[in-house]
This record gives C-alpha cells, sequence and structure tokens, in this order.
C-alpha cells in the first residue's frame, strides 16, 4: 500500500521518496508531504491491482 502511494506520489509532488512523509488521515485516506507541496490520495483497488488516485490537487 505504501509503496503504491510512494510511487504516485514522488510523481505528483517532484520530490524524492526520501523526502516524503505519510499519514493516515482516515479509513481509506492518505496524506503525503515533501518539498514544500502535500497531497491526499485514496487507493482504487478493482479486480487485477490497487492504484493510488489523488483526492486533492498538490499543493
Amino acid at each position: 500500500m505504501k509503496a503504491i502511494i510512494t510511487k504516485q506520489a514522488t510523481f505528483d509532488l517532484s520530490c524524492s521518496a526520501e523526502q516524503l512523509k505519510f499519514s493516515i488521515l482516515n479509513a481509506d485516506t492518505f496524506g503525503a508531504e515533501g518539498c514544500g507541496k502535500k497531497a491526499s490520495y485514496i487507493l482504487d483497488c478493482p479486480v487485477g491491482g490497487c492504484k493510488a488516485v489523488q483526492n486533492t490537487q498538490a499543493q
């Protein structure tokens, strides 16, 4: 789960994985923060695998 969010957040926030901090915002929403930006993500897990979907616009 963290690996999926990390991969998407490094791209969205233009920030290396080592600089990112993660938090659980609620049961299905996760926050990522780094390089002066932050975003929230939900996991979408249809049949065949999960993907991280940005729930807010990166700030």
